[in-house]
C-alpha cells in the first residue's frame, strides 16, 4: 500500500481478500461529471480572494462600473432574487448617506465557490442611515457577509450589519 487511498480501499476488505488483490487494482477511477462551460468553471481560492478584494476596492473607490461588472443581471440577495440595478442602488443609498463610508476587510475565508468575510465599516453619516438621523459622529461597526460565486460573478449575497452598534453610536450611547 503506497497511498492513503489504497489503505482506505484495502481497509474495507477482509485481510484474506486484500492479500489476493494486487496493489492499485482497487484504486478508483474518477467518475466523469457533466461537462461545464468555461463560465461555469469554479475560480480557485486565490482567484476568489483577488476577486473579493477587487470588489471591496471598487466599492471604496465608488467605481460602480467595476462593481456592476461583477454582478449578474439577477443575484440572490438575502435569499430573494434581486436585480443588479437594485444592488447598485443599495450601494448608492449607503454612500449618499455616508460619503466617506469604507468597507475594511478584517477576516476573509474562501472555500470552493464561497466567500465569508468580516468587515469593519466606518464613516460619518450626513443623511439618515438605517433609520437613524445623522449626529456628526462617526460610525464604526461590524458586518458579516457570505457570498457564492458562479461564472466569475456574485450569485448569492448574504450579510448582517451590527445595527445595534449603529443605533448606539448615533444616539450617543457610545
Amino acid at each position: 500500500m503506497k497511498t492513503r487511498r489504497d489503505f482506505v480501499t484495502y481497509a474495507a476488505l477482509s485481510a484474506a481478500t486484500a492479500a489476493l488483490v494486487p496493489a492499485r487494482t482497487l484504486t478508483a477511477a474518477p467518475i466523469p461529471g457533466p461537462t461545464k462551460t468555461p463560465k461555469e468553471v469554479a475560480m480557485s481560492n486565490p482567484d476568489l480572494t483577488d476577486f473579493y478584494t477587487h470588489y471591496i476596492a471598487a466599492l471604496n473607490a465608488r467605481d460602480i462600473k467595476t462593481v456592476e461588472s461583477m454582478l449578474p443581471e439577477e443575484v440572490l440577495r438575502l435569499g430573494v432574487p434581486y436585480p443588479r440595478s437594485g444592488v447598485l442602488d443599495s450601494f448608492r443609498v449607503i454612500t449618499e448617506a455616508i460619503p466617506d463610508y469604507r468597507w475594511n476587510i478584517q477576516d476573509l475565508f474562501v472555500v470552493d465557490d464561497r466567500i465569508a468575510v468580516r468587515l469593519q465599516n466606518t464613516g460619518t453619516p450626513i443623511k439618515p442611515f438605517l433609520g437613524y438621523e445623522p449626529t456628526g459622529r462617526p460610525l464604526n461597526f461590524m458586518e458579516f457577509a457570505s457570498y457564492r460565486i458562479s461564472g466569475g460573478r456574485f450569485a448569492e449575497m448574504w450579510f448582517l450589519m451590527d445595527e445595534a452598534a449603529v443605533a448606539r453610536q448615533l444616539r450617543g450611547a457610545e
